[in-house]
């Protein structure tokens, strides 16, 4: 943004603007950055004009729950052969087989990127659904207020 883009002034009740201020800290953004990233996500909700819209996000939350618990039988998975690596990792050091013990470390060491990879994934998907969930939300609200 710079200093060229129009200056809007308006007025807003305190708490709101608490709201939005503690939600700029808590993003790391100015009160001015958060106020355009919500006007921005707020313009960009569809809207459906028919209940099939609604159906479709309905499925892809759906569809997004599911590949979340698989990641999480994945990552469960992972975890536990980490575990057993580092009581094989602890096992082999004390025998003195500094060797073994050095390759199960490699592995140890590609097991838990490859987690960290996947908890990035799954709290990627975690927002995607949070957000799905708002549009989702507010589409029904929309939709409700229509039929009325």
């Amino acid at each position: 943004m710079s200093r060229a883009d129009p200056q809007v002034n308006f007025r807003i009740p305190a708490s709101l603007k608490a709201d939005l201020e503690a939600a700029a800290e808590q993003n790391k953004r100015s009160v001015t950055a958060e106020l355009i990233a919500r006007l921005e996500a707020s313009f960009a909700m569809v809207i459906p004009a028919a209940g099939s819209s609604i159906e479709a996000m309905n499925r892809q939350a759906a569809d997004i729950s599911n590949q979340i618990s698989s990641l999480r039988r994945v990552l469960r998975g992972r975890e536990a052969g980490l575990e057993q690596l580092r009581s094989q990792f602890d096992y082999l050091t004390s025998e003195g087989k500094q060797m073994q013990a050095s390759a199960v470390a490699a592995i140890i060491e590609a097991t838990t990127a490859e987690i960290v990879s996947l908890e990035r994934e799954c709290n990627e998907l975690r927002a995607l659904q949070n957000e799905l969930d708002s549009k989702l939300n507010a589409s029904m609200y929309i939709t409700d207020v229509r039929e009325r």
